[in-house]
């Protein structure tokens, strides 16, 4: 959806998107977007394959997805994006990263 859109920083807070099954490079290359996602409802989701790789800029806490993370399709999530994880969420970390202001301050919720 915003695939290359360089400029996008737009506010989607307010976004329905409870029936979104694919998420599959929706800010790949969005390179100013750093929106607030937390308030989303990814619980229909089922792909979340490089949805933010090279979105260099993006660096929000979504730790309000923790319980509804699809694991299985997220490769790549957060390659060259503004967060600095080395791999990608695992099942039995029980919940995907939880920041205090940053991605770069990972607390990993367990289960």
């Amino acid at each position: 959806m915003f695939f290359n859109a360089t400029l996008f920083n737009g506010d989607l807070t307010g976004w329905d998107v409870s029936s979104i099954t694919s998420m599959k490079s929706m800010f790949e290359n969005a390179l100013a977007f750093n929106g607030d996602l937390s308030s989303w409802d990814v619980s229909s989701v089922v792909d979340m394959t490089e949805m933010f790789r090279g979105a260099d800029t993006f660096n929000q806490d979504l730790c309000a997805w923790a319980d509804i993370f699809p694991y299985s399709s997220a490769s790549n999530i957060f390659t060259n994006s503004g967060c600095t994880y080395d791999d990608t969420p695992q099942l039995d970390q029980g919940g995907p990263f939880c920041a205090s202001s940053s991605c770069t301050t990972t607390v990993w919720r367990h289960g």
